[in-house]
């Protein structure tokens, strides 16, 4: 009895499902064969990364063995030489696979889209790197310095040439959008880092000359602050290493007035867009 009834649910199952798998085998080859179309397409401008190729000829020989084994079953069916829980079997089994590949060649096809996003985002970083870049130009040559630390100088051509490396990248026949991905990420920490270099240095340089103006006053009484006032100068204008200056006065400003050093940088930093 269980058998009887269990072909019974089978039958309706069947009869229920068959023309749905057909049309999901038939929806699965449509959308592989785009798909192949579409990789063709995208790989003359990018490089495909990851195994893009390969995944849909898998699916293709997966869709290939679903439609073979349908072929076998269908005539048997309709010919009562196959029990109809035996082509329930082969639905239920044909659907998992339908839906992992449908899953895996949406996730491909937005994979595809997303090289073309990714590279007209990369297009627009370059023009904020360079604005970026061209504004700490500015604004360190607005200061007037003696002259720049070579560290500084070397952030500063790193950052630019790896901006230039990223230019050509994305300048490539084909582009590569993990590389430029690295590019993207190392620009964005190379000018980050940057920015924070040239504010450092800034006021350092400018807290330097603070200090010095108002040590100058005990010049006369304190030898040892004419000393570090000298030693100071000359690591300013002649090392341009402006935060060492800055230890070397403001250490010894410390020594003479105690608290003279926090109140001078507490005053730079709340006032420093007058100073």
């Amino acid at each position: 009895y269980t058998v009887m009834e269990r072909e019974m649910d089978a039958r309706k199952y069947v009869h229920k499902n068959r023309p749905v798998v057909e049309e999901y085998i038939q929806h699965a080859n449509k959308n592989n064969h785009q798909l192949m179309i579409e990789i063709d397409h995208t790989s003359q401008s990018y490089t495909l990364n990851h195994n893009e190729l390969g995944k849909v000829r898998g699916f293709q020989q997966e869709i290939d063995e679903l439609n073979r084994q349908k072929n076998v079953i269908h005539p048997k069916l309709d010919n009562h030489e196959l029990p109809f829980s035996d082509a329930q079997t082969f639905y239920k089994d044909a659907y998992k696979i339908l839906d992992d590949v449908e899953g895996q060649q949406v996730e491909i096809d937005n994979g595809l889209r997303e090289l073309r996003q990714g590279e007209q985002a990369a297009q627009k970083k370059i023009e904020q790197y360079e604005f970026r870049l061209r504004n700490l130009k500015r604004y360190v040559e607005k200061q007037r310095l003696p002259g720049l630390p070579g560290d500084y100088l070397e952030g500063f051509f790193m950052a630019t040439d790896r901006v230039e490396d990223l230019s050509k990248a994305l300048n490539k026949i084909r582009v590569n959008m993990v590389e430029v991905n690295k590019l993207v990420a190392d620009c964005e920490s190379d000018i980050k880092a940057l920015e924070t270099k040239t504010n450092d240095l800034v006021d350092a340089a400018a807290l330097t000359e603070q200090m010095m103006q108002y040590a100058n006053r005990y010049r006369h009484s304190h030898p040892e602050i004419k000393a570090a006032i000298d030693r100071s100068l000359s690591l300013f204008s002649k090392e341009y290493k402006y935060q060492a200056a800055l230890d070397e006065i403001g250490q010894a400003l410390e020594r003479v007035e105690p608290g003279a050093f926090k109140r001078i940088e507490s005053f730079y930093f709340n006032n420093r867009d007058l100073v």
